[in-house]
């Protein structure tokens, strides 16, 4: 008897699935056959596999087929966002990592310029950002206000700045930046971040502002805990 059209569909579909010469789907079959357990402890691999169809008649609908489908992309989805989640983690450890050295690098500072020198000249590298700066709001200490690293801001140039409440405000992406905090470098910046610094119960108020030209860099929903942490780091040596 000869085979009928869906049989022979069958057959070289089986055969063009075998990738390796001299393995034929007989080969394959016995293989499962001899290993009941091989999917279930090789699951990725019903990614790959297309379903059979049930025939039923024209009028029935192959749910079975719908369903495996269905599962096959639900698995691929989680495959995908758990892939996201490791990037993020890692891209959050490497961030931190990043905060903490810049912490580090200002702890032993030898006096206020040095200090100032290596936020505005070390932390950019260190923190891979194009700009950072410090601004206080005249009518402080007159050695800080001295300082070459320190900008002068206008009186409630702060709460303009960042709000009434606020202590970290992310701006991205494609903000205009101010000259006043960035300098000849504001055209490049398109991404920015500001702390609130508080270096005393009579200090005169004072903000950190970071800038870069990564349009993502920063932006608002973004987690500010680590910009939170090394604002009070630098508030505390400021104010030691």
């Amino acid at each position: 008897m000869s085979r009928g059209i869906g049989d022979r569909k069958r057959s070289a579909r089986s055969r063009s699935l075998v990738g390796k010469p001299g393995t034929s789907a007989a080969d394959v079959r016995a293989y499962l056959e001899r290993h009941p357990n091989f999917l279930e402890d090789n699951p990725a691999l019903l990614e790959m596999l297309t379903p059979p169809e049930l025939h039923g008649g024209p009028v029935v609908s192959d749910f079975q087929r719908f369903q495996v489908l269905r599962l096959q992309q639900i698995l691929s989805d989680l495959g995908s966002h758990q892939s996201r989640l490791i990037d993020t983690a890692r891209g959050n450890l490497t961030n931190q990592e990043k905060i903490h050295q810049a912490a580090l690098s200002i702890l032993d500072a030898e006096d206020l310029n040095e200090l100032l020198h290596r936020v505005a000249r070390d932390w950019p590298v260190t923190l891979g950002v194009d700009a950072v700066a410090i601004g206080f709001e005249t009518g402080g200490e007159a050695g800080r206000e001295q300082a070459d690293d320190i900008i002068r801001l206008e009186p409630g140039g702060t709460d303009r700045l960042l709000g009434d409440q606020e202590v970290v405000v992310l701006r991205g992406p494609e903000v205009t930046a101010t000259t006043m905090l960035f300098g000849p470098a504001a055209p490049l910046i398109k991404a920015q971040a500001l702390v609130r610094l508080r270096t005393g119960e009579n200090a005169a108020p004072g903000l950190l502002a970071f800038g870069t030209r990564d349009a993502d860099g920063f932006y608002p929903g973004q987690g500010t805990d680590l910009l939170r942490f090394l604002g009070a780091i630098l508030a505390r040596c400021l104010n030691p």
